[in-house]
């Protein structure tokens, strides 16, 4: 895990610089993290946007609230945290590509709102269409990965069960 460094707070969303893997902890909830992951060998800036509503008190999300573009690669915006979820909402812009990867513990369930990708299905880079309206599922452990080929952005809704589930990049795998 590493330390993000914060270089702009605007509204409900805090943009970091970090370089792999970080993990933030709400002031309204200091026993949930909103953890995210991205950067790789490069050093890029990441926004992470957040509520500090409760899942208790607020059950109505506006999705578009939580989508980010970004130029160099997707961002994971995090919409709600509760105890047995995260749920993400994807921006990611043609030609943009969220990497292969497999949750060891958990399901990845995606809604898919607009846009259109390819959608790898396994360690070999099989892949399959995806458009709005599918409703893609990752089981645990099964490769899961998407570029977006549309003309606008591939938008989507990410259910990730257990909380925590983990993360692992298929390179670490392979």
């Amino acid at each position: 895990m590493q330390i993000a460094q914060v270089v702009g707070i605007t509204g409900h969303s805090l943009t970091l610089r970090s370089k792999g893997r970080c993990a933030i902890k709400p002031r309204s909830a200091p026993d949930s993290t909103l953890d995210f992951w991205g950067g790789g060998a490069n050093l890029a800036a990441q926004r992470l946007a957040f509520t500090e509503q409760k899942m208790s008190t607020h059950r109505v999300y506006k999705s578009h609230e939580f989508m980010q573009p970004a130029e160099k690669e997707p961002i994971r915006s995090v919409v709600v945290e509760s105890s047995h979820s995260v749920i993400v909402a994807w921006h990611v812009e043609p030609g943009q590509t969220i990497a292969p990867h497999i949750h060891p513990d958990g399901q990845d369930t995606w809604t898919i709102l607009s846009g259109e990708g390819q959608y790898q299905i396994d360690e070999q880079g099989n892949t399959v269409a995806i458009v709005p309206g599918d409703i893609v599922v990752a089981n645990k452990g099964q490769v899961h990965g998407v570029l977006c080929t549309s003309v606008g952005p591939l938008r989507f809704i990410s259910v990730v069960a257990p909380l925590d589930a983990g993360y692992e990049p298929l390179s670490a795998k392979t």
